[in-house]
């Protein structure tokens, strides 16, 4: 009997707990419903905050992941590679050189970005140009959407589009799960505390709207980053709002759905270069939580102005999105409707069965 075909997968898996990581974890369930899987799992960074920072423990895990590589290519032999490949960073070059192994040994990639960079990186260097030819050329990578063809422009390989997906709660519609106060309206920070994150801006923005006298409550969930819980609650002070605060830490799926239940709105005014198809935003959607948003990867194709959502142009400018927050407090049957547009396109496009029919589908044609 011939050997079956097998999947050799190097992704990043929880923990640390990140939007890319836990669809990975997603795409890992769903293939290994099909083939055959063995996985490499890459574990560089203990917590939120040591993403994205070189340090010598991480060169020196790098190098041992490189022969762990090596010794699968040789004696296992799998006939694709699923890639969670970083597109930006010290890790794109890292990434680079496993991915080249991977093609010297024949083996086809499938690479999955679940963030941006790579144009950027073309654009300001040539090796970077070069070594992108080199590693792409005639491989399949998938992007999130269609707003992220661009980073692969010239490259030589074959698109594939695969959206993000999120669970989509069951919501009983006689179920009351706003604020019994409708004076106060109830804001939600869900995302860990990274500053391009747009925490420090949305802090800014509460403040002038307390000082301007509307009623607020301002919840924040996520683990510490390149921000401390000393550092947030100093922003909260100079802004003189952490007596209607509550910064919550790390949550667990039961405290994150009860926080996204009692909301009024999720605000995410992130302005993270690499940012592509952020989780939090897709689960508030789905929560029926209307979204004040950037507009930053494909986020300008989720939430439309006035249709899922509101839109924030200029995320350094807190007096903007402290009018997108009063006019979204004015219009409660307005950011209803929203929400539920909201809701239902998360059930259209981004349900857990699409997500996986399309990744197998993706595999069916190189298995």
């Amino acid at each position: 009997m011939p050997r079956p075909k097998h999947i050799l997968a190097l992704i990043h898996l929880p923990p640390p707990l990140h939007g890319a990581a836990v669809m990975n974890q997603r795409a890992i369930e769903v293939l290994q419903g099909r083939y055959p899987l063995t996985l490499l799992p890459f574990r560089f960074s203990r917590d939120i905050a040591q993403i994205g920072h070189a340090s010598r423990a991480k060169y020196v895990m790098a190098f041992c992941y490189l022969f762990r590589l090596l010794g699968q290519l040789m004696l296992n032999r799998p006939a694709v590679v699923y890639f969670s490949f970083a597109p930006a960073g010290a890790a794109f070059w890292r990434d680079s050189l496993y991915a080249l192994l991977v093609r010297a040994f024949g083996v086809s990639i499938v690479f999955h970005l679940h963030g941006r960079g790579l144009k950027t990186l073309r654009d300001h260097s040539k090796t970077a140009t070069w070594l992108q030819k080199a590693v792409f050329k005639k491989q399949t990578v998938i992007v999130l959407g269609e707003a992220l063809r661009p980073e692969l422009h010239g490259l030589n390989c074959d698109i594939a589009i695969l959206a993000n997906c999120v669970d989509i709660p069951l919501l009983s519609p006689t179920e009351s799960h706003r604020s019994s106060e409708p004076a106060i309206l109830r804001i939600l920070f869900l995302s860990n505390l990274i500053r391009s994150k747009g925490i420090d801006t949305l802090i800014k923005a509460l403040g002038i709207l307390k000082q301007q006298g509307v009623h607020l409550r301002f919840d924040i969930a996520g683990a510490e980053g390149d921000v401390s819980e000393l550092q947030l609650r100093q922003l909260m002070d100079n802004a003189d709002i952490s007596d209607i605060s509550t910064y919550h830490g790390a949550v667990t799926p039961t405290t994150k759905t009860t926080l996204l239940r009692a909301s009024d709105l999720m605000i995410f005014p992130s302005r993270y270069a690499n940012e592509a198809q952020p989780l939090v935003v897709l689960e508030a959607m789905a929560h029926d939580v209307p979204v004040i948003s950037s507009n930053v990867g494909t986020l300008g194709d989720i939430i439309i102005e006035d249709q899922t959502g509101f839109v924030l142009n200029d995320t350094a400018n807190a007096q903007e999105l402290a009018n997108i927050i009063c006019r979204a407090h004015n219009a409660p049957a307005h950011r209803a409707k929203m929400a539920k547009a909201a809701r239902t396109l998360c059930k259209t496009a981004f349900h857990p069965d699409l997500f996986a029919q399309k990744l197998r589908d993706i595999f069916a044609r190189l298995l």
